[in-house]
């Protein structure tokens, strides 16, 4: 595995290799700056789509700015390690760092 030029690694598995984006996750402070929501049913979108489970009357959701919504412990994981959606792979990065 070696470093290049571009902000990002090769990682070599035999004599397959793939570029990967190394990108950093959010801070805790920077998670808790992400809003959340309790749920309530409305008809709408109404499962996680990074654990696919079903949401449920009264759990906590963290909205993201594309306005994705996830159950919060789930995107939260997520978020410690990467810095875009999990859906649109748009940007997380709030404003106030």
């Amino acid at each position: 595995m070696h470093l290049d030029g571009r902000r990002g690694m090769y990682i070599y598995w035999g004599n397959i290799h793939s570029y990967v984006r190394h990108t950093r996750g959010l801070s805790q402070r920077q998670l808790d700056t992400l809003s959340t929501k309790t749920f309530h049913d409305s008809g709408s979108l109404n499962s996680c789509r990074v654990c696919l489970a079903m949401f449920v009357e009264g759990e906590i959701l963290r909205s993201l700015p594309c306005s994705h919504e996830f159950h919060a412990v789930c995107v939260d994981q997520w978020l410690s390690m990467n810095s875009t959606c999990p859906v649109c792979r748009g940007t997380v990065r709030p404003s106030s760092n």
